[in-house]
């Protein structure tokens, strides 16, 4: 998978700095009045059990990926002391009917190339990719700061595991030693195997926004209806 590599994430990592950088001069030069820049929330430390709003510590380690991350949050803040609204988005894990990765993780899932690492009793907190659009566009009406974009009930990731093998009609994930995750995602590892139970309060409180898709067990069985239903519809059109 490229994502192990760490040179894959280097136009990402450029986009977040040099091209937020960017953004903001010409922002600030042109007097525009909101800026909201895309982040993450795997750039929080490791929580346990506990819930974790936008001010709970960061930590980005040795991962590049998570110091550009937090770099170029920065100039969203900058956006905000030059006398603009910044806002800060920190997005849980992304997937959905229509998302490439999604498609991706699905065929991993059926070629049992998505197994459970160590007890998986991480939690991983997702967004499906409609109420992630829903909340950018919530974005431009409420104050500058930082806002965790995630479901309402993060779960294990475990559980993730096994919600997206059910979604693929898969068989059931293959359970492997905790130390071989670093093997199959690389420096991505160093936090999906964080426990990041995200907290979207803030963003619910400063907006009308709220996630229609409560979480990913969920939403992985809405995928996967609604995979078969396109499929169903492809077979009567073809016949």
């Amino acid at each position: 998978m490229k994502m192990r590599d760490s040179k894959a994430w280097d136009e990402t990592i450029r986009l977040r700095t040099e091209g937020a950088r960017i953004l903001v001069d010409a922002a600030i030069a042109e007097h525009v009045q909101v800026y909201v820049h895309e982040s993450v929330t795997f750039v929080y430390r490791d929580g346990s059990d506990r819930w974790l709003d936008e001010g709970a510590p960061t930590d980005a380690g040795n991962s590049a990926i998570l110091r550009g991350a937090l770099e170029g949050e920065r100039e969203a803040l900058r956006f905000s002391d030059a006398g603009g609204r910044g806002v800060v988005l920190r997005f849980g894990g992304f997937y959905g009917p229509d998302a490439a990765s999604t498609q991706d993780t699905l065929r991993m899932a059926q070629l049992r190339r998505l197994p459970q690492f160590g007890s998986g009793a991480n939690f991983f907190s997702s967004i499906y990719t409609v109420d992630a659009g829903r909340a950018v566009a919530a974005a431009l009406h409420i104050p500058g700061g930082i806002y965790n974009v995630a479901d309402d009930e993060p779960i294990r990731f475990h559980e993730y595991v096994d919600a997206v093998a059910k979604a693929a009609r898969a068989q059931e994930p293959l359970h492997l030693p905790g130390f071989l995750g670093r093997w199959a995602f690389g420096e991505m590892w160093g936090y999906l195997s964080r426990s990041l139970r995200i907290s979207n309060a803030k963003l619910k409180l400063a907006s009308s926004w709220k996630p229609s898709v409560a979480s990913a067990i969920f939403g992985w069985n809405l995928i996967a209806s609604q995979s078969q239903q396109h499929a169903a519809s492809s077979y009567a059109m073809a016949h």
